[in-house]
Parts: structure tokens; C-alpha cells; sequence
């Protein structure tokens, strides 16, 4: 079995209160029965491993966070490796929003971006990200983001640019978006597919960034499930956005 290797670094909003420690270059291998994983830090990674100030959010320090996450790496990587397994091609990177309440416990956690193009592994690392118990945030419910990236296990699929499906989404994205929102609600699902052969969606995935819009997540997944796209020999895969 080839191994699947990721990244992981955060990025910790509404944290005032306690400076940035430097980060580490990179974790020891985190091994499982059934999957090896390298947790990372490239030097790009590390610039971006910052903290700033957002709102009137609590605040974790960094290195807190940290703890807590990084040993759930080997956690993460089943979630990828589990669908990896069937869908060789899959690759690319998410952010999970998580929000950590008072007594640190997980208020919400969702995909805020996203180019993994598959909703099964999406909801298997939110669902990592809510059974994930943080110290007790100061000053209120602080929000964390935990970027994950996945090299693919087998070929890296034909990467299309959005203008070959603008059509297809602006034709068939207002039909989901009248399926999928209430009447009055209005946002942005970014959306990365797999397709096949003739147009068959073989997976996707949805990001947003609007925690209002997370309920309508998998109704659009459902919808675009259900597109056909233009025509492929090889297995490409393309991001776009539905305007609601």
C-alpha cells in the first residue's frame, strides 16, 4: 500500500492574548495498522503559522492547539487513506473551521475551503475536528482553523480551469440553489468535483465560508452528484463556485 502524506499547520483567530511559538520543522511518522502518515511543516507553511486578531472571539494560544491537534494526525490520515483506497486520484487540500467553546468542547466545525472534491472525506475529518476536546478558551468561544493537504496515492488526475464548466454550473447551479436555499437566503458553495468518461461525477466536495449556509452543504453535493459534465478520457477534476 503507497503512503499518503499530508500537512497539517493552524491558524488561530482572536488570539491576543499570547504570542506565536515558533513552530517545528516536522513531527515524527504517526503509523496505524492500516495507513502511514508524515505530518509537515514546509517553509511557506511556517510564514503563514501567525496569529492575528478577529472580532471578539476568546483566544487559544498556539502551542495549546497544537497539542491538541497534531496527535490526532494518524485520525486524520484514515479519514483520507479510507477514501484513497477507492478514489486513487484523490488530492488537495481543506480548511476546517472549528469553533471551540468555553469549556472546550466543539461548538461547529465545517469545511470553509476545500479542493479535496470529496464530501465523504470532508465530513469524516469535521467529524474528527468535533470529537476533539481544546483547553478552556479565555475571554469566550475562540475560532481555530486547521489546514490538512493530501498528495494523491495513484495518478494525479487532469486539472481543469472553471471556464470549461461555467456554463453547466450557471445553467444547472440556479436549480440547486433554488433546491438547496430557504427563499431570502443568498452565499457562495465552492464546489471540487471528479469527473469520468462521459461527464459522470465520481465525487465532490463543498466548501463555505458562511456558517449559515453549512446545513445546505450536502444538498448541493447531492445536486451536483447528479450533473453531467463534459466528456473526459482521463479523470479530471475541477473547482468552481455556485453564486445562491
Amino acid at each position: 500500500m503507497k503512503r499518503a502524506f499530508f500537512a497539517l499547520c493552524a491558524l488561530i483567530t482572536g488570539c491576543a492574548s499570547a504570542p506565536a511559538t515558533p513552530p517545528v520543522s516536522a513531527t515524527s511518522a504517526a503509523r496505524s495498522e492500516t495507513a502511514a502518515a508524515v505530518v509537515a511543516v514546509d517553509e511557506e507553511e511556517r510564514e503563514q503559522r501567525t496569529m492575528r486578531i478577529e472580532g471578539l472571539t476568546g483566544s487559544l494560544p498556539m502551542q495549546e492547539v497544537r497539542r491538541v491537534l497534531e496527535p490526532r494526525s494518524p485520525v486524520f490520515a484514515e479519514c483520507f487513506l479510507a477514501r484513497s483506497r477507492r478514489l486513487s486520484q484523490l488530492s488537495g487540500g481543506v480548511r476546517l473551521f472549528i469553533r471551540v467553546a468555553t469549556d472546550g468542547s466543539v461548538e461547529r466545525a465545517f469545511p470553509e475551503d476545500s479542493t479535496l472534491g470529496d464530501r465523504e472525506t470532508e465530513r469524516c475529518l469535521t467529524d474528527v475536528a468535533r470529537d476533539t476536546r481544546f483547553p478552556r478558551p479565555r475571554g469566550g468561544a475562540a475560532e481555530v482553523r486547521w489546514p490538512l493537504h493530501i498528495d494523491p496515492a495513484g495518478r494525479h488526475p487532469e486539472t481543469w480551469d472553471e471556464g470549461r464548466v461555467a456554463r453547466i454550473v450557471e445553467r444547472r447551479g440556479a436549480d440547486a440553489m433554488a433546491q438547496c436555499l430557504p427563499a431570502g437566503q443568498h452565499g457562495d458553495f465552492q464546489v471540487t468535483a471528479y469527473v469520468r468518461g462521459s461527464g459522470r461525477v465520481l465525487a465532490a466536495g463543498v466548501a463555505v465560508t458562511d456558517e449559515a449556509l453549512v446545513d445546505a452543504i450536502d444538498c448541493v453535493h447531492h445536486a451536483v452528484g447528479r450533473w453531467r459534465m463534459p466528456p473526459t478520457r482521463r479523470t479530471a477534476k475541477v473547482t468552481f463556485v455556485i453564486h445562491g
